[in-house]
């Protein structure tokens, strides 16, 4: 049987978080973290990523994070308590992927879904913008494709409108340094 909430959140996550075959420490990374992959702070093994990880190839990134959101969506399944779409689902997983599940299971966001209002719901993606209390267009521009993938009907294709850094920037946003990097590499947002 296949999951049509992970054939969805795959793909998606993927374009947000990019894959690396070899370790890396961020500019907006905690001191001390590595990622891998596609942003793999730990390895299968429960070991954390040093910068000492052997390179990792797509195939393995593709297939480990195909487990991490297929547990996400486990997770989610276990704590929305009302029907929900495989779109909004796969937005769900994306962010709690992004944040953390504790940080879904305790927001908003997961409350007014749980009262069965999907679109407040989808309203509370745009408020888990901020690091370290900055406005972040990288963010800002997640966001707002979660809350488009959410409020997107099954049955049809989803295409999030992701905003561009020109279009979501505004006095208070802090641009994120890896943006420039990674438009170039989404065929969604123009170079």
């Amino acid at each position: 049987m296949t999951d049509a909430a992970l054939a969805i959140a795959i793909p998606f996550v993927a374009q947000f978080e990019r894959f690396a075959p070899a370790p890396y420490h961020g500019a907006a990374d905690r001191p001390g973290v590595w990622s891998i992959g596609y942003g793999f702070t730990h390895l299968p093994d429960g070991s954390a990523v040093t910068a000492d990880t052997p390179p990792m190839t797509r195939a393995e990134a593709d297939e480990r994070l195909g487990e991490l959101l297929a547990a996400q969506l486990a997770s989610i399944r276990c704590s929305v308590i009302v029907p929900i779409s495989d779109h909004m689902a796969a937005a769900l997983a994306s962010f709690a992927y992004n944040v953390g599940f504790p940080a879904l299971e305790h927001s908003t966001l997961l409350t007014c879904l749980n009262a069965g209002d999907p679109a407040r719901a989808a309203a509370c993606f745009e408020s888990w913008v901020h690091a370290d209390g900055v406005v972040v267009a990288g963010l800002v521009r997640r966001r707002a494709a979660e809350k488009t993938l959410a409020l997107t009907a099954d049955g049809t294709v989803a295409g999030p409108d992701i905003p561009t850094p020109t279009q979501s920037a505004d006095s208070n946003t802090q641009e994120d340094p890896a943006d420039a990097l990674m438009d170039r590499f989404n065929p969604e947002v123009p170079a």
